[in-house]
């Protein structure tokens, strides 16, 4: 569905997949594998995956054609908890990046902005406007420094090391690094339980605007709107809920379960 909204709307296919949270295995490169367009899979940061040394480099999946980019430990985010409050801060950091890995190398330190917050999320006084007004001149004055999108990181990098990872890498999306922003509670769980056992009726059916609804239902976000645990970036999903409570959520989604079903028999 993303891919054909880019199409209509732009006129391209997006080639950078990003799963919510950054979350990452080995059954998302098998899908992403079979489709023409993506070339490059951001992946949050998964310390003690065999074959990664560093995640200033860049990996692959097995023979796929993908390029893998994890997040940095310290990428400089525009979320208040984990952003650099000064570009000085941030140049200091490439250099000791550049120090400690060598000056000759292909390294890669991801800054991590999306249209949430870097807009209407974040107010002038968090300093987000001056970072990014300042921060082209000084890289751009930095040797051996440049700018780069993933959509062009991996032209020319097919000797990537390669690595698998069979488990989900840890999420970017809640403060305790896993995904109990999306399934902790058991709200969570029945609602994601009850809609995944209809998938193989709702395709069984045919009906292309029956699968385009289910498919709405597994946006994350209704889970998160479930959630109970409100930490970090969770207390800041609360603020986008149209639900007044958790428990709303939960009773709205299980009535769009509901109408799923009845459109089934």
């Amino acid at each position: 569905m993303h891919t054909a909204l880019m199409q209509n709307m732009f006129g391209k296919a997006p080639v950078v997949f990003q799963n919510n949270g950054l979350i990452f295995t080995d059954n998302i490169a098998d899908t992403l594998d079979r489709m023409d367009n993506f070339q490059v899979i951001l992946i949050g940061n998964a310390g003690g995956i065999a074959g990664i040394n560093s995640s200033l480099y860049l990996y692959r999946k097995h023979n796929y054609k993908h390029t893998l980019m994890y997040e940095y430990q310290d990428t400089p985010d525009t979320r208040p908890a984990l952003y650099l409050s000064t570009v000085d801060e941030f140049m200091s950091r490439i250099e000791h990046i550049l120090l400690t890995e060598g000056r000759n190398k292909e390294l890669y330190l991801n800054i991590l902005v999306d249209f949430d917050n870097s807009g209407d999320c974040r107010i002038e006084n968090t300093n987000i406007y001056q970072f990014f007004g300042k921060l082209p001149e000084k890289v751009l004055k930095k040797e051996g420094v440049r700018f780069a999108l993933p959509s062009g990181v991996h032209a020319g990098n097919n000797n990537c090391a390669v690595i698998g990872y069979k488990n989900p890498t840890n999420s970017r999306t809640d403060f305790k690094g896993n995904h109990s922003v999306f399934i902790s509670n058991d709200m969570q769980k029945n609602a994601a339980e009850t809609l995944y056992d209809l998938l193989f009726f709702v395709k069984q059916k045919g009906d292309d605007a029956l699968l385009e609804t289910f498919r709405k239902l597994t946006s994350s976000d209704h889970l998160q709107y479930m959630g109970t645990e409100y930490f970090r970036d969770g207390e800041i999903h609360t603020g986008f809920s149209p639900y007044s409570s958790p428990e709303d959520a939960y009773l709205n989604f299980l009535n769009a379960i509901a109408y799923i079903e009845e459109l089934l028999r």
